[in-house]
C-alpha cells in the first residue's frame, strides 16, 4: 500500500474494506478494495457469514474486460497486489457514488435521467455478455457514477462465465433477482439479467420495487402473474410516470419465462432508447408519492412508521 496514500472508508466490504485513497505518484483519486485472502477463500465474511462471492471472478472479469479494449460503462481495474495477507484491487473512482444512494437523494429519477443512466447500464452489460460473463447482481448498488454523470458497472464477485453452462445457485439481491433464479433449478444466467434490468428501470422510475421477491412466497407477485405490471402501476398511481415506451420496455423484461422475455438485442433496439435524454418538468407530486410508498411498504413488509421504500431496498436480503 505504500503507492497508495489512504484518505478515508468509503464503505465496507465482505472481505475487508473499500478505501479512497490516492495515488502517490500520479495524485489521482482511487478506489482501493482491500480484501482478506483467508475469508475470500472460506467465503465468508468478517463476521463469519458464509456468501457466494468469488474474488477470483471479479478479477477474472475486470481483467478480460480490459484485455478487451474497456469500456466507458464498466469500472476499469487499474491495478492489483497482495499484501499483508489482503488481496488488493485498484479501481478507478466515481466520485458520485452509487447509482442507489443518488436515487435515495431524488426519490426517483425523472424520465430523461432514467433513460441516460439505463442506456449506460444496458451498454456496459452488452458488453459484458458479449464477451463471455453475466453479470449475476446487477443492482442500483452495483452502479457507480463518474462526475460527469456516466454510469459504470462494478462488483463482479457472484458474475458467471456463460461458456460454463447454466447456473444453479441462486445470488443477487432478492429485489432483483428472476423468478427462476428462485426455483433451485438451471438457470441461463444473461436471461436473469436481463429481468434484473428490467428492474432497474422499474426502480429508477418509480423509487421503489414492485415486489419483495419474484416468487409465489410474495403477494404482489402473485398479483402481478394475474393482472401484469401495468395494473400494479395503476393501483399505485404511478403509471403517469412512465413513458408508453418505458412501460412496454418493462413488460416485455419482466416476463416470467425466460424463453419469451427480451433479448439484449431487442432492448438495444428499442424505442425507449431512441428517445433523447433530455430534461422534462417533473410531473409528481413526492411528499405524496412518499406517504402512499410508506404506507404500501408498512402494508406489505410490516415496517415501522417512518420506513420509506428505500430504507427497504438499502436493507434488502441477498446470497
Amino acid at each position: 500500500m505504500d503507492k497508495y496514500v489512504n484518505r478515508r472508508l468509503l464503505a465496507p466490504a465482505l472481505f475487508g474494506d473499500v478505501l479512497l485513497c490516492t495515488d502517490a505518484m500520479t495524485h489521482r483519486d482511487v478506489v482501493v478494495k482491500a480484501m482478506d485472502l483467508d475469508r475470500a477463500a472460506a467465503h465468508a465474511t468478517t463476521d463469519g457469514l458464509p456468501v457466494h462471492e468469488d474474488i477470483t471472478m471479479e478479477k477474472r472479469v475486470y481483467t478480460q474486460m480490459q484485455l478487451h479494449g474497456g469500456h466507458a460503462n464498466i469500472l476499469r481495474l487499474l491495478a492489483c497486489f497482495e499484501a499483508d495477507g489482503r488481496d488488493h484491487f485498484v479501481l478507478e473512482y466515481a466520485s458520485r457514488g452509487d447509482l442507489f444512494s443518488q436515487l435515495r437523494t431524488q426519490q426517483r429519477f425523472r424520465a430523461y435521467e432514467a433513460r441516460a443512466y439505463f442506456g449506460n447500464i444496458t451498454a456496459g452489460l452488452a458488453f459484458l455478455h458479449d464477451h463471455g460473463f453475466a453479470h449475476g447482481d446487477l443492482s442500483l448498488e452495483n452502479v457507480v457514477v463518474t462526475a460527469d454523470n456516466t454510469c459504470k458497472l462494478m462488483d463482479f464477485g457472484l458474475a458467471s462465465a456463460l461458456a460454463d453452462g447454466p447456473r444453479t445457485v441462486a445470488v443477487g439481491k432478492y429485489f432483483y433477482m428472476a423468478p427462476e433464479v428462485f426455483l433451485g433449478q438451471p438457470y441461463d444466467a444473461a436471461t436473469a439479467d436481463m429481468w434484473s434490468l428490467g428492474m432497474l428501470l422499474l426502480i429508477m422510475l418509480t423509487g421503489m420495487p414492485p415486489f419483495g421477491r419474484a416468487n409465489c412466497t410474495d403477494p404482489v407477485f402473485l398479483a402481478y402473474q394475474t393482472h401484469g405490471i401495468r395494473t400494479i402501476l395503476k393501483g399505485w398511481k404511478v403509471l403517469a410516470y412512465f413513458s408508453s415506451d418505458a412501460i412496454d420496455l418493462i413488460e416485455h423484461l419482466l416476463v416470467e419465462d425466460p424463453a419469451k422475455r427480451f433479448s439484449m438485442k431487442q432492448v438495444l433496439s428499442h424505442p425507449f432508447l431512441a428517445r433523447p435524454s433530455s430534461p422534462a418538468s417533473p410531473t409528481q407530486d413526492r411528499i405524496k408519492k412518499r406517504v402512499r410508498v410508506q404506507n404500501f411498504f408498512r402494508r406489505l413488509f410490516g415496517g415501522k412508521r417512518g420506513t420509506s421504500s428505500l430504507d427497504l431496498l438499502a436493507n434488502s436480503q441477498w446470497h
